[in-house]
């Protein structure tokens, strides 16, 4: 003779909290994910950045260079009151 399986309230209980969490916590854990990795990619990006600008050669040694304005004066002159 077969035996149902009649499910009881701790069961039904668990089940549809296990439906919920994977409806609650799934999109948390996605977006945790994508904020860690996105993070990732800020830093990784920021690095590129600064090492683009170590080997790229400064712009303000390009082109002609200007004469400075020599002055007479000291460089440290006195303030007389």
């Amino acid at each position: 003779m077969m035996s149902v399986y009649q499910e009881g309230a701790y069961e039904r209980l668990c089940r549809y909290a296990l439906i919920l969490s994977c409806f609650c916590f799934v999109p948390f854990i996605y977006s945790s994910w994508c904020v860690f990795f996105g993070m990732i990619q800020h830093y990784f990006s920021l690095h590129l950045l600064l090492v683009l600008s170590l080997l790229i050669p400064p712009f303000h040694n390009v082109g002609p260079s200007l004469p400075c304005a020599q002055s007479k004066e000291p460089l440290n002159p006195e303030i007389i009151i």
